[in-house]
């Protein structure tokens, strides 16, 4: 039983590639190669060929005859690794400079808050001010003796 990665591996390599005979039998001679492997191979590359309905050594030929294309996907699978590495930098990044403005813009609307606050406070003391001359227009207070009238009139001179 070949496991999920395998499995996976293989759909891949069968869909990338393509897997069939590039050259009919008639094409070229062929001459025969012994190779001696496990059996729990043979029995992989039997459940592999039958997936795909091909025999063994045809499976074996076609795997031969695309070796290099296997390379030239794990060289374009590396490449797409370190593009996402990149990208996952790069979000990384930005992610930290999304942090630091939402930390600013948090910054800046406390900062908004207070001078709304001493802008309020202002204005409430601008009112008083205004209503000063009058309350003391409208004050039953007497006249002040006169030395203070007498220095009053002196230091507007």
């Amino acid at each position: 039983m070949r496991s999920a990665a395998t499995i996976c591996l293989t759909d891949v390599l069968r869909s990338h590639f393509r897997i069939q005979s590039q050259y009919p039998r008639t094409e070229f001679a062929m001459k025969n190669v012994t190779v001696r492997l496990r059996k729990s191979v043979i029995d992989q590359l039997d459940d592999e060929a039958d997936e795909i309905g091909v025999s063994r050594s045809q499976y074996v030929r076609d795997i031969l005859d695309n070796r290099h294309r296997a390379d030239r996907l794990q060289d374009y699978l590396q490449a797409r690794e370190e593009r996402i590495e990149t990208l996952e930098d790069r979000l990384e990044s930005r992610e930290e400079r999304i942090e630091t403005l939402e930390d600013r813009l948090e910054s800046r609307e406390e900062r908004i808050e207070t001078l709304e606050e001493q802008l309020a406070q202002r204005s409430e003391l601008e009112g008083k001010v205004e209503d000063l001359p009058e309350k003391i227009r409208d004050s039953d207070e007497p006249d002040p003796p006169f030395p203070v009238n007498w220095l009053r009139w002196w230091q507007r001179r």
